[in-house]
Parts: C-alpha cells; structure tokens; sequence
C-alpha cells in the first residue's frame, strides 16, 4: 500500500489514508502491508513508520491481517520497529528462505497478522 502524504509532502496523510484504507477493504484482499517498498519505507522516519502503523491499525479494525515492513539498515531500528508492532499484537515474522543476519539487516522482516488497533 502506498503511503499518502499531505500536499506539501512534508507529513503523513492521515485523512488520505483513512480513504486509501477503506477503499482498499471494499476490494476482496487477504491483507495490508504497511511500509513495503512501494509504501517508500526507506523515506520515513522512524517515528513516521510507527505512526502509520498505528493509523492503519486504527483504520483496518481488525477487518483483515496487517502486516508491517520493520526492516531497517539498522539492526537496532528493526528491532525498534518490531517492538513497536508487537505491542499491537503483531507477531515478527521472517521469510523463510532468508538468512537472519541478513534479513535483519537488509531483507523483508515483516510484523503482522492479528493486530489490534492503538488505544485513541
């Protein structure tokens, strides 16, 4: 999924993403994935990826699985991330056929399934 931004590009979108959110369930999907590379990951601050995280599990409700991109450069700020997505129920996961040292660092460790939405 894309990640919406305001107009001037310099803040997550959150009424953008409340309608990307809702367009996207009306469609017969198995889940969301926030932050993938096509959701510009590499671009947001580390606070700006919990954020949305947290905007899509407040939109989705449970309606379907989220999945969430926590991977980083930084071994530290994927593990940031995954702590972040774990305290909503996600559960971090790792592809398969990767290597964990690499994956930490470099390729797709995702959080997701069941998550429930942040306290508002």
């Amino acid at each position: 999924m894309p990640t919406p931004f305001t107009d001037d590009g310099t803040a997550l979108s959150e009424v953008r993403l409340a309608r990307l959110v809702r367009e996207v369930l009306k469609r017969p999907i198995e889940g969301v994935v926030v932050a993938p590379d096509a959701g510009e990951f590499w671009a947001l601050t580390v606070d700006e990826r919990k954020t949305l995280l947290e905007m899509v599990l407040r939109e989705v409700r449970g309606a379907v699985p989220v999945w969430c991109h926590v991977s980083s450069l930084r071994t530290a700020t994927s593990l940031d991330l995954a702590q972040h997505a774990e305290q909503f129920g996600l559960v971090v996961e790792q592809a398969e056929d990767e290597i964990a040292a690499i994956n930490l660092c470099l390729g797709a460790t995702y959080a997701g399934a069941t998550g429930r939405p942040p306290p508002s």
